[in-house]
């Protein structure tokens, strides 16, 4: 039942300020406390998660026969590994990627994760500095700038905030949505019989 709550407090949500009408106080103060919590990152710290990511897409068959006169004969073609990746989900089933991430403070995270293809990328983040292997090219990277500026290509750190963000979605629902230069504010908070 939280997803439909969740749902309909983010329907009574809106850009401008506003004040949340209380028809119930334990509900109006459960509300400000999952859309603080989820704004705030709150228990999004200090936290190992471990899943794994299916991808099931394969597209129509005019458009698959389409992709491959595209690349056949062109072995540097840049959707070869589309291609390849659809013929693995025909023959074999789903992609599964499976994932562990650490969460340390804001700035600090590792995400370890073997790809659908076997092979592993391991990524470690902290402010001005970073380490990463990928083992596609069995290249190990080390990246330690006090500006805290990496290397093109090497960038990791926005990574944390689209981790934090995803899990933030798995642990708050639609609390977890916003909307970049526009605060959401809850606006009305209406209960009808045991939906609200």
């Amino acid at each position: 039942m939280l997803g439909t709550a969740a749902f309909f407090a983010w329907m009574f949500c809106g850009v401008h300020p506003g004040l949340i009408t209380q028809p119930n106080d334990a509900l109006a103060a459960w509300v400000s406390d999952q859309y603080n919590a989820a704004r705030n990152g709150a228990g999004l710290e200090y936290a190992h998660v471990t899943g794994r990511v299916e991808e099931v897409f394969v597209p129509p068959t005019a458009q698959l026969q389409a992709l491959r006169r595209r690349v056949t004969g062109h072995p540097d073609h840049p959707e070869r590994y589309i291609l390849e990746a659809y013929g693995r989900r025909l023959n074999r089933g789903p992609d599964i990627a499976h994932y562990d991430i650490w969460l340390g403070s804001r700035g600090f995270f590792r995400q370890n994760l073997v790809g659908a293809d076997g092979l592993i990328e391991d990524i470690v983040v902290r402010p001005g500095f970073s380490w990463s292997y990928l083992e596609s090219s069995r290249h190990l990277n080390l990246v330690d700038l006090p500006a805290n500026e990496s290397p093109e290509g090497y960038n990791y750190q926005p990574r944390d905030h689209q981790i934090r963000g995803t899990l933030a979605g798995f642990a708050y629902g639609e609390f977890s949505i916003t909307v970049p230069g526009a605060p959401l504010t809850l606006q009305t908070l209406a209960v009808d019989g045991d939906r609200w």
